[in-house]
C-alpha cells in the first residue's frame, strides 16, 4: 500500500529522533528554478505541515535570501554574524536569522565569495568538501529539514553542500541543454557518493515544463524513459503566479494562489514519500 503523506511525515520526523534531513537542491544548469523551488518547498513545509526548516543560502548572489525576504518581510530576529563570519569562527549558531517560529535562514551575501580563499589560506584541503558537514552537525537536532541552495558549478560551495547532505533534489527544465546538464550533474553526484559521501541519496529529478508544447513533452518523455525510477510523477508548470511571487513574495489569498501552491505541494508530498521509501 502506498504511504500517505501523514504517515511518511510521521515516519521520517519521529519526535524521538531529533535530527534533520539535509537536502541540496541544485543542478549544473542555471535558471532551472532551484531557488524558487527551495523557497516554495520551505514555505509549504513550515506553513502547511508545521515542520521546522533551516534554509542555507550558499550562493554569493543570495537569490534564496532575497526570495525569503519578499515573503517574510520582517524576520523575528536577525543573525548576529554573516555566513562567512560564522564559517571563520567555525560556529554557525550566531549566523542564523530567525524568520518565524518554524523557519530560519543562514543568509547568502556577497562576502561568501571569500569562502574558497578562506579555505585555502586557513584550513586544510579536506575543507573543500567537509567544512559544511562539520559546521551543520550541531544544528541538526533543532530542525526537521535543512535545505541548501548553491551555485550551479563544481566548486567548494557545491562540494560542501553535497557532502553535508543526506539527499540531492534536482529541478530541471524540459530543454535540451538542461537535459545535458542534468546528465552531467547525475554523474557528479555518483562520483561524490563514491568518493566523499556514501550516505548521499538522489531523491529524484523534478521536470519544469517551460512551455508545455510538443518539445517539452518530448523531452519529458526522454527523462521518463532514461530515468524512470527517479523522475518525479508530479511536475512544475510555468506559472504567472510564481513570477508574481518572485517579485512580491508568496501569497495564498489571490487568484490562482491555491492552484499554484497545490502544484508545489504535490511535489513536496512526493519528495517526502520518496525519502520515506528510501529510508524505511
Amino acid at each position: 500500500m502506498a504511504r500517505s503523506i501523514n504517515r511518511s511525515l510521521n515516519e521520517l520526523f519521529d519526535e524521538n529522533e531529533k535530527k534533520a534531513r539535509v537536502i541540496t537542491i541544485a543542478n549544473f544548469k542555471g535558471g532551472v528554478g532551484k531557488s524558487t523551488l527551495n523557497s516554495i518547498l520551505a514555505y509549504i513545509a513550515t506553513q502547511k505541515y508545521g515542520l521546522k526548516v533551516l534554509q542555507i543560502d550558499s550562493d554569493p548572489q543570495m537569490n534564496l535570501t532575497k526570495k525569503m525576504y519578499r515573503t517574510f518581510k520582517e524576520p523575528y530576529k536577525k543573525a548576529e554574524k554573516s555566513f562567512i563570519e560564522g564559517i571563520q569562527a567555525e560556529d554557525l549558531s550566531k549566523s542564523i536569522t530567525i524568520v518565524n517560529n518554524k523557519l530560519d535562514i543562514i543568509e547568502g551575501a556577497w562576502d561568501m565569495a571569500l569562502l574558497t580563499n578562506h579555505i585555502h589560506k586557513n584550513l586544510n584541503s579536506e575543507a573543500d568538501y567537509y567544512l559544511y558537514q562539520y559546521l551543520i552537525e550541531p544544528l541538526k537536532e533543532n530542525y526537521n529539514l535543512i535545505l541548501f541552495d548553491v551555485i550551479p558549478t563544481t566548486t567548494a560551495y557545491t562540494n560542501n553542500c553535497v557532502v553535508a547532505s543526506d539527499y540531492a533534489l534536482m529541478p530541471t527544465q524540459t530543454e535540451e541543454d538542461a537535459y545535458d546538464n542534468t546528465k552531467t550533474y547525475i554523474d557528479y553526484l555518483i562520483t561524490m557518493k563514491r568518493d566523499y559521501n556514501p550516505n548521499l541519496e538522489l531523491i529524484g529529478i523534478i521536470p519544469y515544463l517551460v512551455a508545455n508544447d510538443m518539445v517539452d513533452r518530448k523531452l519529458l518523455k526522454k527523462y521518463q524513459n532514461e530515468y524512470p525510477e527517479i523522475t518525479f510523477n508530479n511536475l512544475i508548470k510555468r506559472s504567472a503566479r510564481v513570477k508574481t511571487w518572485g517579485l512580491e513574495g508568496i501569497t495564498e489569498d489571490r487568484t490562482y494562489d491555491k492552484k499554484t501552491l497545490k502544484m508545489y505541494d504535490l511535489v513536496f508530498q512526493e519528495m517526502i514519500k520518496r525519502m520515506a521509501g528510501i529510508e524505511l
